[in-house]
C-alpha cells in the first residue's frame, strides 16, 4: 500500500508540474463582426458589414507555449478554404522587442516566418488545417520572454489595382485598424471625410491592412517557389 500511495503522489507531481509548464491564452470573438473595406486613388473607407462571411469570421484564438514550442490555433465560424484572395494570419510578437512571429495560410500553403529579430526563422506548415480550425506549431527562440497574440483574416478582390475592396476580421478587435475611429460625420462610415470633400484618411499606423497583403502575397511567391524547389 505505502508504495502504490508513493507511486500516486509522485504521478500526481509529474502531472502538476507539466500543467505548470505550459502557458494557455484564449481570445474570444464575436461573430458577425466583419468590416467591408473599400479603397480608390483617394483613399480608404471602412464600414461595418451587413452580411455574413463565415469563412473569415474568428470565433476564437488560442495560444500555448509548452518549453519553447509555441501553438497558436484560430477557428472560423464556416471551414477555412484553399483560395488566393483568401489569407488567414496569426501573430505572436514579443512585448520587449519589434519583433514577431507570423502565421500565415492561402492558397492551400501555411508557412511561419520571423520579423525583425527573428528574422531568418521559416518553416513549413504541414495539413495545418483542418475543417474551421488552423493550427501553428513551432519553436521560438525566447521562451521566457513576454509575448501577446493576435489574428486576422482576409478576402480581396482587384488588389493592387486603382479600386478595390475587403472583407476583414480580427481578433481581438482592438487591433482592426478601424477600432476607435470617428470621423465625426455619422454617416456610418469610418472613412474620415468629415467635411464631404470625398477625401479620406489612411487607417492607424503599423496596423495590417492593404499592405499586408500586398507583402503576404509576395511572401506567398516566394514560399511556393522555395517549396516547388525544394521538391
Amino acid at each position: 500500500m505505502e508504495i502504490r500511495r508513493r507511486n500516486i503522489i509522485i504521478a500526481v507531481g509529474i502531472a502538476a508540474l507539466m500543467f505548470m509548464s505550459a502557458t494557455v491564452a484564449a481570445i474570444s470573438d464575436n461573430t458577425n463582426d466583419i468590416w467591408h473595406q473599400t479603397f480608390s486613388a483617394t483613399g480608404l473607407s471602412y464600414e461595418a458589414w451587413s452580411g455574413s462571411n463565415d469563412k473569415i469570421d474568428i470565433t476564437d484564438i488560442t495560444y500555448s507555449l509548452d518549453g519553447s514550442t509555441a501553438t497558436l490555433t484560430m477557428k472560423t465560424v464556416g471551414d477555412i478554404v484553399d483560395s488566393e484572395n483568401v489569407v488567414y494570419s496569426m501573430h505572436l510578437t514579443s512585448t520587449e522587442e519589434s519583433s514577431f512571429y507570423m502565421v500565415t495560410y492561402t492558397n492551400g500553403e501555411g508557412m511561419v516566418m520571423g520579423v525583425g529579430d527573428f528574422a531568418g526563422y521559416y518553416t513549413q506548415l504541414e495539413t495545418p488545417v483542418s475543417g474551421n480550425t488552423l493550427t501553428a506549431s513551432f519553436e521560438i527562440n525566447d521562451p521566457s520572454g513576454n509575448y501577446v497574440f493576435h489574428g486576422f483574416n482576409g478576402e480581396y478582390n482587384d488588389i493592387g489595382e486603382v479600386q478595390g475592396e475587403q472583407w476583414w476580421d480580427y481578433a481581438p478587435n482592438e487591433n482592426a485598424p478601424w477600432f476607435g475611429l470617428d470621423d465625426g460625420d455619422d454617416d456610418g462610415n469610418v472613412d474620415g471625410d468629415s467635411d464631404g470633400d470625398g477625401n479620406s484618411i489612411p487607417p492607424k499606423p503599423n496596423t495590417p491592412g492593404f499592405e499586408v497583403l500586398l507583402l503576404l502575397a509576395s511572401i506567398g511567391i516566394a514560399f511556393i517557389l522555395k517549396r516547388k524547389r525544394n521538391n
